[in-house]
């Protein structure tokens, strides 16, 4: 039996230790040091470079590192093979609180108020203290951020691409996510990438957005169509733009966002993966494939997620 580890970056070392200690009993592997690529029945893998999959002949299951599959899914070596995220409240938690962070700040104006003290000037006005936030997606990530958001009160709606039952107002369809781009003070992408979101935020919902309000973006980068946002801004069709996600990432150097008076730029930290959290789960979910045969929080291949 035999467990690899195959990460584009230098998590992957820590990654493969932490799953030793949890599987004392198992072969842990690391990329490229795989020493029997074809005893490989498992593996966890996150961003892996080009044909790192392809001598895995044995594989049956794989897992990603975070929540994103789609990298996995393009890959044509897993096309017959079982695919699962890792679901983590934790990261959910986190991401929600970004967004929270951010409409918050935005909504009362602390930007504002900042210069306000540094001019020596008391400003007494309204802010918006119960903003409308639309939230495009209710997986994991997209129902936490509903209910941080509804836990303080503010007006919260969703979008979903097929309808749905359930405790917040949704809305489903292209005309229903227009209909929320309309309303909403504060639009926020929480979608994964699939065939179905890619490029769905287009200048057709930027033009329903009000003038003064904000997009914010922790899903993933693909699903926005970036030159018509920066179309958006500059023609004062949109307030702003909160973006923890890119279509290429890193950020390529010279990207208008980085400069971009009305954007606000973060590396993909609005959720981060803890090693020894992720840990615990990859190896519970392996003990259960290898008890079971069935992959927790496998991917519908069909939904792409």
């Amino acid at each position: 039996m035999s467990l690899a580890v195959i990460m584009g970056d230098d998590r992957g070392s820590r990654l493969a230790r932490l799953l030793k200690e949890r599987l004392p009993s198992e072969a842990v592997t690391l990329w490229p040091g795989i020493g029997n690529p074809e005893g490989v029945r498992f593996a966890v893998v996150w961003k892996h470079p080009a044909r790192a999959l392809d001598a895995l002949t044995g594989l049956e299951a794989v897992m990603s590192y975070g929540a994103g599959v789609d990298f996995l899914l393009a890959d044509p070596v897993l096309r017959d093979i079982p695919v699962g995220r890792l679901v983590d409240p934790d990261l959910g938690q986190q991401i929600a609180g970004y967004v929270v962070a951010h409409v918050t700040a935005l909504a009362r104006d602390f930007a504002g108020l900042a210069v306000d003290q540094r001019a020596g000037q008391w400003r007494a006005g309204s802010r918006l203290v119960r903003p409308k936030v639309g939230i495009l997606g209710l997986g994991s990530v997209g129902r936490a951020v509903a209910v941080a958001c509804r836990t303080l009160g503010y007006d919260v709606a969703a979008w979903t691409r097929r309808p749905r039952d359930g405790e917040i107002r949704c809305r489903h369809g292209r005309p229903g996510l227009l209909a929320l781009a309309t309303e909403s003070d504060f639009l926020v992408s929480t979608l994964p990438a699939t065939g179905e979101t890619r490029e769905l935020i287009d200048r057709s919902v930027f033009a329903a957005m009000r003038p003064d309000a904000t997009i914010i973006n922790v899903g993933r980068g693909e699903c926005l169509v970036e030159d018509d946002l920066l179309t958006a801004l500059d023609r004062g069709n949109l307030g702003r733009a909160v973006l923890d996600v890119f279509a290429t990432e890193p950020l390529p150097d010279g990207h208008p966002f980085w400069s971009h008076p009305r954007v606000t730029v973060t590396p993909h930290v609005a959720g981060l993966t803890d090693p020894l959290r992720a840990a615990d789960i990859v190896a519970r979910n392996y003990r259960h494939f290898i008890a079971t045969g069935e992959l927790p929080d496998a991917v519908n291949r069909a939904a792409g997620y």
